[in-house]
């Protein structure tokens, strides 16, 4: 028998065998099972040197629960793949549920001393045919028609090993990167080896036989290139200059008003009248008047209502021109030319907002095959036609028809929608109603725009 068909239990490196083929070859069991065996060898020698072991996908919900027979079941709900350190596969589908074993092969009822759980490769055979081996014999012999790859769920109560990689920065003081290099490439000059390590950790579990999802996390990571994973993980977490760049080689400061200086600092120099506080623990810089000429006006308060042109060379002082306070700022005290851009700035946001109505609900329309928001549509179009965005009455009326058969639409498709993009739609309907009551047409119109963004993400469901 050629060494790729020996058992080996701790998936030592061996010499592969292949056929020979010629003409006329007599080609017994032996024959095929090498055949077979190269193929399966070679996969799990790759498997194994360059992958690792570990879970690869899923075994992300699995029950344990109790049988009638009083022993511990596992269920695993949505399946999963693993490789164990030999290399081998482990395919669990969906929906399957195993017994849980102990380490010599029974079921178990309780898993309060046995905390930890895991998968391991298992062959069996199936289809058993008859055998025309011994045409000579009166008796009947059946054998085993085909191997099933499948697997065994271990209860132990050792934890698993996870070696972690320290870290150059965890060394006190930093170990040099050279030598921490030379002694990181140490470890994995020889071949991994597989002694008592054929059993891939599936989850912790606690006594009520939930899963310890914090144990169970911490342990399943499954390393592509163990190696190349360790030292981006070292990398990502040194956050102190791995690389000891300095602000020079970055050119960090750019300038200050053209005065650059790379890797250093540009002083600020108070000039007369001027204080400047620096505050390193605040990280501020605080510069003030420190007076001459009299001190400036600070607050709203400090000045009058007469509208007196100051008289002062260097400062706002308390009889300068602006007012504030009587609420000067007013469109009614614009010019005529601002007053008609911003007049004409909000129709435009108006028709905006009716327009984005008309293309959305007919489109909505559509993807629901849904009457009321055509009707949405077309009543919309028809305002735009009528031009009710251009005087803000108009368009006030009108968005509370509108707010009537859209809230009407919503009644009409909930429960066909999904629930979330339903429910920022109906969110965006319930401010619309609040923006209406105050009777601003601006605020109404930017809500209306919002309305239409979210009827346009409504999703069905299914």
């Amino acid at each position: 028998m050629s060494d790729n068909t020996k058992e080996n239990e701790v998936c030592q490196l061996h010499k592969f065998e292949k056929n020979k083929y010629f003409y006329g070859k007599l080609m017994t069991v032996s024959d095929f099972e090498t055949e077979q065996s190269y193929f399966d060898g070679k996969r799990q020698l790759i498997n194994r040197m360059l992958h690792g072991s570990g879970i690869v996908c899923g075994f992300e919900t699995i029950e344990i629960k109790k049988a009638a027979d009083g022993y511990l079941n596992i269920l695993f709900i949505d399946g999963g793949v693993a490789l164990d350190c030999c290399g081998r596969e482990i395919v669990v589908p969906p929906n399957m549920e195993e017994k849980i074993l102990n380490s010599s092969g029974s079921s178990v009822s309780d898993l309060t001393d046995t905390p930890y759980l895991y998968l391991k490769y298992k062959t069996c055979y199936a289809d058993y045919v008859a055998s025309a081996s011994n045409p000579s014999s009166c008796a009947e012999k059946c054998c085993p028609g085909k191997i099933v790859e499948g697997f065994e769920v271990i209860a132990s109560d050792k934890a698993p090993e996870l070696k972690e990689l320290e870290c150059r920065s965890e060394f006190s003081p930093v170990k040099d990167v050279t030598l921490w290099l030379e002694d990181l490439e140490k470890d994995h000059r020889l071949c991994p080896s597989c002694a008592d390590k054929e059993r891939v950790f599936l989850a912790a579990v606690n006594s009520d036989l939930s899963v310890n999802f914090s144990d169970t996390a911490k342990n399943r990571i499954f390393f592509t290139q163990k190696e190349l994973y360790q030292l981006f993980k070292c990398h990502i977490l040194d956050i102190n200059n791995p690389h000891a760049v300095t602000a020079a080689q970055t050119g960090a400061l750019v300038s200050i008003d053209g005065v650059n200086n790379p890797g250093g600092n540009v002083d600020l120099v108070a000039g007369a009248n001027i204080l400047i506080t620096p505050n390193p623990a605040a990280h501020t810089i605080a510069i003030a008047s420190t007076g001459g000429g009299g001190e400036p006006a600070t607050t709203v308060e400090s000045v009058g209502t007469s509208l007196i042109v100051g008289t002062s060379d260097r400062y706002a002082r308390e009889d300068h021109v602006h007012d504030l306070g009587r609420g000067v700022v007013d469109v009614g005290n614009l010019s005529e030319k601002l007053q008609r851009q911003l007049e004409l700035l909000l129709m435009y946001l108006r028709e905006r907002a009716l327009k984005c109505t008309v293309s959305n609900f007919k489109a909505i329309g559509r993807q629901f095959d849904n009457d009321i928001a055509f009707k949405i549509a077309q009543n919309t179009k028809d305002a735009v036609n009528d031009k009710v965005y251009q005087k803000e009455e108009n368009f006030m009326e009108f968005m509370k028809e509108l707010l009537e058969l859209m809230m009407a639409f919503a009644d009409n498709i909930q429960g066909r929608s999904t629930e979330k993009s339903f429910k920022n739609f109906l969110n965006a309907l319930e401010e619309l109603k609040e923006a209406l009551g105050p009777r601003d047409s601006l605020r109404v119109a930017i809500q209306q725009d919002e309305v239409c963004f979210y009827v346009s993400e409504l999703e069905i469901q299914g």
